[in-house]
C-alpha cells in the first residue's frame, strides 16, 4: 500500500509495471487488480473522516463495502442538512419540566 501511495503521490503508477510493459492495459490482471485495489484502499485515508473508514474485514467484500459507503453518503447527507447522528439533550433550564424547578 506505501509504495502503491507514494508512486500515485509522485503522479504515475507506471513505476509499479514490470519490465517491458509501458501501458496499464497491457498488464497482467492480477497485477492491475492489486494495484486498482491499492488505490481505492488508500484513498480511504485521504477522503473520509477517521469514523468514516471502513472496517478492512468489508475492504475486499464489494457488497458490504458498497453498502459502508451509501451509509457515510447517507452520514453526510444528514449532516449537511443540519441533522446530526445524535440528537443533543436539551438545555435543562429551557426545557419545560426544568422551568418548575427553577428558583
Amino acid at each position: 500500500m506505501d509504495t502503491v501511495r507514494l508512486v500515485r503521490d509522485f503522479g504515475t503508477i507506471s513505476e509499479l509495471f514490470p519490465e517491458g510493459v509501458d501501458d496499464v492495459r497491457d498488464l497482467p490482471y492480477i497485477l492491475f487488480d492489486s494495484i486498482r485495489y491499492a488505490m481505492l484502499f488508500a484513498s480511504f485515508d485521504d477522503n473520509l473522516d477517521l469514523d468514516e473508514r471502513p472496517p478492512k474485514r468489508v475492504w475486499l467484500d464489494n457488497d458490504k463495502l458498497k453498502a459502508h459507503m451509501e451509509w457515510v453518503r447517507r452520514k453526510r447527507d444528514r449532516e449537511m442538512k443540519g441533522e446530526s447522528a445524535k440528537k443533543e439533550i436539551e438545555d435543562p433550564v429551557d426545557n419545560d419540566l426544568a422551568k418548575g424547578i427553577r428558583g
